[in-house]
């Protein structure tokens, strides 16, 4: 795969992506309206649903949990266009939102086949010292509806995925590899994308995932790639999630 991999780099595309864009202050500048964002966002949406919210077993619904991840991807596509993009004048092409071809498409296809080989290794390993994730409760709170099953598929498999991949691989991994180097900036942006899904069951596969990501994105000098990887793990997580319930699971 490797040496395929390397044949598929563009460098049509390099240009942009070779040039220095961001500084400190604007990845700052991001990252605290982000935060502050999905931060107001949660507090205010809890108190809208909190009715609901009362009537499960969870203590959230999935229309909360929804709204969150909508309003997420939001404040992050707003503040990286807002405060960063238009701030430095430059457009969505100059951190990765191009095409690509189809061979790189394929080849996130079969980098996503490896990851979930991987990912899934690593969830059976931290099951087995007692490392479980609640994530399945957190994309299902109230089990099977078709509602919420659509919902996920939307918003946590597509646009969740496209707003992390232009945050962290468009404007972080690219600041960190612009001043310290592509190997400091695939480790350290996968670990901090990593440390965003928080609980510890999710965050060691993050990481892997952020690495596989920051790989595609660097090779490619196209954020869609890594889209598609990100993309297609969460849907694939999201359809065998939401079959095993519709198959009569409980979780």
């Amino acid at each position: 795969m490797s040496s395929q991999v390397s044949t598929l780099r563009s460098p049509e595309m390099g240009n942009a992506l070779s040039q220095r864009l961001w500084n400190w202050k604007d990845v700052a500048l991001m990252s605290i309206a982000s935060l502050l964002g999905v931060i107001v966002g949660a507090v205010v949406l809890f108190f809208v649903t909190m009715p609901a919210n009362a009537g499960t077993t969870s203590g959230l619904t999935a229309a909360y949990m929804l709204s969150l991840v909508a309003v997420q991807a939001v404040v992050m596509l707003a503040s990286v266009w807002g405060l960063g993009l238009l701030r430095r004048k430059a457009s969505w092409a100059t951190i990765g939102w191009r095409p690509v071809s189809t061979k790189w498409i394929l080849a996130a296809l079969g980098l996503f086949v490896l990851l979930r080989v991987v990912v899934t290794v690593l969830g059976l390993l931290l099951q087995s010292v007692g490392i479980h994730s609640q994530q399945a409760m957190a994309l299902a709170p109230e089990g099977f509806t078709w509602a919420s099953a659509i919902g996920s598929l939307v918003l946590t498999g597509v646009l969740g995925p496209i707003s992390e991949e232009v945050f962290f691989r468009g404007v972080l991994y690219r600041w960190l590899r612009d001043r310290w180097g592509v190997a400091v900036g695939l480790v350290v942006s996968s670990v901090i994308f990593g440390l965003f899904h928080v609980e510890l069951a999710t965050v060691i596969p993050a990481i892997v995932i952020g690495l596989v990501c920051a790989f595609a994105y660097e090779r490619s000098k196209s954020l869609v790639p890594a889209i598609v990887i990100h993309s297609a793990n969460n849907l694939f997580a999201i359809l065998m999630l939401y079959g095993f319930l519709a198959a009569g699971g409980t979780l």
